[in-house]
């Protein structure tokens, strides 16, 4: 094997190596690299272990973005066709993560760069089959009779009927990974119930 090939061999496996070769566009529009700050990091060493994930979150330090670009990174460079759901209360929340992904692809290194199969304004499924999908409580049917290997249930305080959200999630995800994030609402709010 050449030095070449074992070097893109080490960027995939390693998720904060993969992720810093992503960009995402700034406060003003412009794309920029994206650098894990040290609060993501500490989020990507969390997801590692596998486990389900509550980010309780301040506002504008990224976790959004770094949650994305994590499933990102496990959905393009898995052997076999996973699922990462994106659920929020509405659909434009989880519409507006989406577009994230895409940024994050529409500007991959050409050394990573893969052909898509597929990429509308609820989907993206790339070249091995992995698919990323939106869904919202407000969707019909949701993620209803649906199962994910990973799922991103965004701004989950803000949600009317966290309980059947919730529901739904689990019940999508099985035995997968779920990450629920939000930015707090008010006291005794769902996230606020959940931690």
């Amino acid at each position: 094997m050449d030095e070449r090939n074992e070097k893109l061999i080490g960027i995939k496996k390693d998720p904060v190596k993969f992720i810093s070769r992503l960009k995402i566009k700034d406060k003003d529009g412009a794309i920029v690299r994206l650098y894990p700050n040290d609060e993501q990091v500490e989020i990507i060493e969390a997801l590692e272990k596998g486990s389900d994930l509550i980010v309780g979150k301040p506002r504008q330090i990224g976790s959004t973005t770094i949650v994305a670009a994590y499933f990102f990174w496990k959905a393009y460079i898995s052997n076999k066709p996973i699922t990462v759901a994106l659920l929020s209360h509405k659909i434009e929340s989880v519409k507006h993560i989406l577009r994230i992904f895409k940024t994050f692809y529409d500007n991959l290194p050409n050394f990573l760069r893969q052909p898509l199969r597929e990429d509308s304004t609820t989907k993206l499924q790339f070249h091995n089959g992995a698919t990323i999908l939106c869904a919202s409580a407000s969707s019909k049917g949701g993620l209803r009779s649906f199962t994910c290997s990973y799922l991103l249930l965004s701004e989950f305080a803000f949600s009317e009927n966290a309980d059947e959200l919730k529901a739904t999630a689990v019940s999508a995800v099985n035995n997968g990974q779920m990450v629920i994030e939000s930015t707090a609402n008010y006291w005794g709010d769902p996230l606020h119930l959940e931690i």
